[in-house]
């Protein structure tokens, strides 16, 4: 018998990620970058609904520092103007 690493039920959690990328204007190629996950596994993170408490983690982590990368960006430019 094959051992598969365990994989809770991660749909609600995973719903509010892509809500939330996608309100960003965040790719998908940008966040599983920024997760340190490769897109092909995001996407089946995506599909499945299947997620380690580590990778719901990473994703919230990266979502996160991006939007805080932009706001200080933003903040940055907008002083020098």
């Amino acid at each position: 018998m094959q051992r598969t690493p365990y994989r809770p039920d991660q749909k609600a959690a995973l719903t509010r990620i892509e809500e939330r990328r996608a309100a960003l204007g965040i790719s998908f190629q940008e966040l599983a970058l920024a997760a340190d996950i490769s897109l092909a596994t995001y996407r089946r993170l995506r599909h499945s609904g299947r997620a380690s408490d580590a990778q719901v983690k990473a994703l919230r982590f990266a979502i996160r520092t991006i939007e805080r990368r932009r706001r200080d960006t933003a903040d940055m430019f907008g002083a020098m103007a």
